[in-house]
């Protein structure tokens, strides 16, 4: 004689990703069962199998739902397992990373956003862009920078549950080094109408640009004048 069914126990992954296809589960501890008939609360999923165990896929725009079971056979139907909670989670999107600014002053910090992400972000740093990446930061779309001293490139790692991890573009804070004025040759005197000697910058830390003024007051730049030494010709003669 055929004895009614008894309920079971569902099996298989409790988080999947949009697009997951072939997701296993069973039915456990499901007794005198001839048939099985499953069904899912969410939408997107395409149940394969009707036996204790089946696959299922899940479409690009699958939800979250419940999973359940019922065995049959001649003496009718049993009753439905308890309920099976899948979530289901969005693929997971990288977004685009920027700086407020790209070049700071040594000794300052930097401010990156992430935009158009989907998961959670984990910010990474590297000292050329390429190797040694390692976790910095917190899971905010912004992370400010600690000082910096020397170039960085940051980039974020954004993880949808468990779907695979994307990872966005590299932004790349170029740190200038602190401004030194070096020190010029001495005071020059001449007669009107001589020209000077040339004047030679050392010790300095950036770009130059040589000024010339009438009073010691104003001063305007000299054009061309850009190197460490300031020649006779780029001042020309003095009266």
């Amino acid at each position: 004689d055929l004895l009614p069914v008894t309920p079971g126990t569902i099996m298989g992954a409790v988080g999947v990703c949009q697009g997951a296809t072939g997701i296993s589960y069973t039915v456990g501890d499901i007794t005198n069962a001839v048939n099985y008939e499953w069904a899912y609360s969410g939408s997107g999923a395409n149940i394969i199998g009707t036996t204790n165990s089946i696959t299922i896929d899940f479409a690009s725009n699958a939800t979250s739902g419940n999973l359940t079971v019922r065995g049959t056979n001649g003496c009718g139907n049993g009753p439905l397992s308890a309920t099976y909670p899948i979530t289901v989670y969005p693929t997971s999107v990288s977004g685009a990373a920027s700086a407020t600014t790209s070049t700071i002053c040594s000794g300052n910090s930097a401010s990156i956003t992430l935009t158009g992400y989907t998961g959670t972000i984990q910010w990474q740093q590297s000292a050329d862009g390429s190797t040694g990446w390692t976790n910095v930061g917190g899971a905010t779309a912004t992370y400010n920078t600690p000082i910096l001293t020397a170039d960085s490139y940051y980039q974020a790692i954004v993880t949808s549950g468990v779907c695979t991890s994307a990872t966005s573009n590299i932004v790349h804070i170029i740190v200038d080094p602190v401004s030194v004025a070096g020190t010029a040759a001495s005071n020059q005197t001449l007669c009107s109408g001589n020209s000077p000697s040339d004047i030679t910058l050392t010790g300095y830390t950036g770009n130059i640009q040589w000024q010339s003024s009438l009073n010691n007051s104003i001063y305007n730049n000299i054009t061309g004048a850009t190197s460490s030494t300031l020649t006779s010709a780029e001042m020309g003669t003095l009266t």
